[in-house]
């Protein structure tokens, strides 16, 4: 969504839950950290909450010379800087479903193969004008629970406004309003071909 940046994203916050508007985003907070702290924390948590179609992107891992691979594998790649989770998948051709690597080692920053070439589907920090709408709503409310607590130590009102971002307990932090931008987002996400190519079932039945 265009216009939007983490101080207008915390304002708005604000203004739903009856707090004042910030100035700047590195004063501390009564709690010690400060509101740009508190946003980079729970911004982070949301991205990696879920397989947001808009913050993946697939990237070329480096392959790194004169560094000595693990026992059994050829080479070593440098993994994103910038992903918040472990990657997703790991693949010698993104447009083949077919090519998705499983035999490699994460080591710190770095991936260990065998294959010279290879490409990473990663988590990434992207910015609010490439949220989703529904994601924005969410998020909004999830700062206002936070900011609620690190400025007026609400412990009552966070809790409330985290059972309507996340929902109840059951639902694992699926339903509320997190569990409409997934469903948002599931629905106008590309289906996946299923894999076959090394599938054994399929070599079986069509005798590869």
């Amino acid at each position: 969504m265009a216009g939007l940046d983490p101080l207008i994203l915390c304002n708005r916050a604000c203004a739903r839950v009856g707090l004042d508007p910030f100035q700047t985003l590195d004063d501390d907070l009564p709690g010690g950290q400060s509101a740009g702290l508190v946003y980079a924390g729970l911004i982070d948590f949301l991205l990696g909450l879920y397989p947001w179609s808009w913050a993946r992107t697939t990237r070329r891992l480096s392959r790194l010379a004169n560094v000595q691979a693990f026992a059994g594998f050829s080479h070593v790649f440098q993994l994103p800087a910038d992903r918040l989770n472990p990657p997703e998948k790991i693949t010698m051709s993104p447009a083949d479903p077919d090519a998705v690597v499983t035999n490699f080692v994460l080591e710190d920053d770095r991936l260990h193969a065998n294959e010279p070439d290879l490409y990473a589907r990663v988590a990434y920090a992207v910015p609010p004008s490439r949220w989703s709408s529904s994601f924005v709503e969410a998020a909004t409310l999830a700062l206002g629970a936070e900011l609620i607590m690190a400025i007026a130590a609400n412990e009552k009102k966070r809790d409330a406004l985290r059972r309507d971002v996340y929902g109840s307990p059951q639902e694992q932090m699926r339903g509320g309003l997190i569990g409409v931008a997934i469903q948002a987002d599931a629905y106008g996400s590309p289906t996946k071909r299923v894999r076959t190519e090394r599938n054994p079932l399929t070599r079986h039945f069509v005798g590869g």
